[in-house]
């Protein structure tokens, strides 16, 4: 799960490209587990927050159905800005 935090550093460093590559990998990784909490974790911190700084609305929205496909609830500080970005 480092790698999530890895995805924060690329984005404050300015790499938002390489940001969004990290989290394509992360939930590859992931999902190739099969474990619903890595995933949910992957899909809230990872996928969500950097289509969320891209202002990739669709993209988001994609990964918020992900969520609720799991069963499970996003970050709410997450869903709020993500919601209001949505609108």
């Amino acid at each position: 799960m480092g790698q999530v935090f890895l995805i924060c550093v690329l984005w404050l460093l300015g790499y938002a490209d390489q940001a969004l590559a990290c989290s394509q990998q992360l939930l590859a990784r992931v999902r190739s587990l099969e474990y619903a909490l890595i995933l949910q974790f992957a899909l809230t911190m990872g996928e969500v927050g950097v289509r969320y700084l891209r202002r990739e609305p669709q993209a988001m929205q994609a990964a918020f159905e992900q969520l609720t496909a799991l069963g499970t609830t996003a970050n709410p500080a997450v869903a709020c800005r993500g919601l209001r970005l949505l609108q």
